[in-house]
This record gives structure tokens, sequence and C-alpha cells, in this order.
């Protein structure tokens, strides 16, 4: 068994959308590209008409140890599936 690498991201997420689907969306994009993920959920604000959700995603391979460019690159491709529905990292 690999390690895992673990990750943390704050999306905000459009008004309407669900904790579940967004999860949903976020697994089987990191499934579809041959990875294994547990995800947790970390924190949950809402700000005037503003979401905000924090996963802790945990990623492993099968077949090897993920480097820090792998999974960075797996991450930037998640987001730009996510932005697709309106999802996008937050702001600082």
């Amino acid at each position: 068994k690999y390690p895992y690498v673990i990750r943390d991201l704050c999306l905000k997420i459009p008004e309407e959308s669900v904790y579940v689907e967004v999860e949903q969306k976020i697994l089987q994009f990191i499934l579809s590209q041959n990875f294994i993920v547990d995800i947790y959920p970390m924190d949950f604000y809402k700000k005037d008409k503003e979401k905000f959700i924090t996963f802790r995603l945990k990623i492993r391979s099968e077949t090897k140890t993920l480097t820090d460019e792998e999974v960075n690159v797996l991450i930037k491709d998640l987001l730009n599936e996510l932005n697709k529905d309106g999802i996008c990292l937050r702001e600082k």
C-alpha cells in the first residue's frame, strides 16, 4: 500500500449547490483519473449569498508513491473540471 498525499481545498460554490453534489463531483473526477481518494468535510461557511466548503482530500495510487507534481496536476485538472459548474478556489 502506498502513502496518501493530503490536500485541503477551500471551494467557493454556487448558492444553490449542495455539499453531496460537490463531494460526488470531486470523488468521480479523482477516481476517473485512477487514483484512490478519501474526502472529509473540514469546514462550511456562508456569507451573504456566497458559500464555501473546505475539503480534506487524502489521495493515493495503487501502483506507486505519488509525487507532489502529480498531485498538483491532478488538483489543477480537478479545479478546471469543477469550474465548469461554477465552483472555484476561495480567493484570499
